[in-house]
């Protein structure tokens, strides 16, 4: 396997000491060590780098990746604690991605308009909102991030990027949808260590739509991501609303970051009257 280090300082090649053959495995590490080093380091798109594993044996060191996914100072990404940094750490399993979050166009709203919706100006939302109260029996459940709860997250993730690839034939927009499932996993996978804080929200026991985040500074909580399954009528606004809700008071603001020049999340995240898209 290729892996991070204990400290996430290096990555390296290991060999699982579980596996029946890994006696007869040693025997060819001179072997495998020379195929690696002399990979094309062009994986985009592909997650294959692990999490630090017990039980391995340490084959070698591989100082051409380590150097790809170090920062300026030669430092592999750890998990970090800070919520800005949490966007970043996100894609890590994405090579070379275009898709580095600018936090100078980030749509920042008033937590308080979302929940009260007052006025004509939130009238749809509000309406959507209503309809999906009254016409489906529903529960919100606290996301904890179990093997099973991860698979349906995932799974849901695969059929709403389907129904997005079909209706939009624009090769960026196709291609950002299919990285978004990495930061998904990602996000999934290290949502406890990440301290991310979501909600399900379930329809007759199957999962209809999620969404987590993190705070990123004293008064700001950040919606990182959010899928739902359209099939159900007002879904988007009513999770919305309500992983406003579940946060802590002190968070004042809501941050659901930028639009990636898409037109249509441009208009939607515009129709929330932002107190501030920089």
């Amino acid at each position: 396997m290729i892996t991070y280090d204990e400290y996430y300082e290096k990555v390296i090649l290991v060999l699982d000491e579980n596996c029946p053959y890994a006696e007869e495995i040693k025997k060819f590490q001179k072997e495998a060590v020379e195929f690696i080093d002399g990979i094309e380091l062009g994986l985009q798109n592909i997650g294959f780098i692990n999490d630090y594993q017990e039980n391995t044996v340490l084959l070698c060191e591989l100082p051409k990746l380590t150097a790809i996914f170090a920062n300026e100072k030669g430092v592999i990404r750890k998990i970090p604690k800070e919520g800005k940094s949490i966007r970043q750490y996100l894609w890590r399993d994405i090579i070379n991605t275009a898709y580095l979050d600018n936090e100078d166009k980030d749509y920042v709203y008033l937590r308080e308009d979302i929940l009260k919706q007052s006025g004509d100006k939130y009238k749809d939302k509000r309406n959507l909102c209503n309809y999906f109260e009254k016409n489906y029996e529903y529960k919100i459940k606290k996301m904890v991030a179990a093997d099973e709860e991860i698979t349906e997250c995932l799974f849901l993730y695969k059929k709403w990027a389907k129904s997005k690839i079909d209706k939009n034939k624009d090769p960026f927009f196709r291609q950002l949808i299919e990285d978004s499932f990495f930061f998904h996993r990602r996000a999934l996978l290290d949502f406890n260590k990440l301290d991310l804080k979501g909600i399900g929200i379930y329809i007759k026991e199957k999962l209809a739509g999620y969404t987590f985040g993190v705070p990123i500074c004293e008064n700001t909580f950040c919606v990182l991501g959010e899928i739902t399954d359209k099939e159900y009528k007002g879904i988007n606004q009513f999770i919305f609303r309500e992983i406003c809700r579940i946060i802590p008071d002190e968070y004042e603001y809501i941050n659901v970051m930028d639009d990636s020049d898409i037109e249509g999340l441009r208009k939607n995240k515009l129709s929330y009257r932002p107190v501030r898209n920089k």
